[in-house]
């Protein structure tokens, strides 16, 4: 099993967010880690990310995206 990423920003740790946005958040930074991670395995996990993207465009959620660009920094696998 994929171990989940921890949040490490203290914008999206600080942000008003349910249970389930801050777990959104997570599971994005988890797949972004992995798409990096196991190059042979990318597209499975680019498929995860452009729903999640698109579903938070379809809801207009820019909110929550604006946190995950800001969470990036804060993972050494993702810079």
């Amino acid at each position: 099993m994929i171990k989940k990423a921890e949040l490490k920003s203290p914008y999206v740790l600080d942000a008003k967010l349910t249970d389930d946005e801050r777990e959104l958040i997570q599971y994005y930074i988890t797949c972004a880690i992995q798409e990096r991670t196991k190059p042979h395995r990318a597209k499975h996990y680019d498929g995860v990310l452009t729903g999640i993207v698109q579903s938070l465009q379809l809801l207009g959620r820019k909110d929550i995206l604006e946190l995950i660009e800001m969470e990036f920094p804060y993972h050494d696998e993702l810079n």
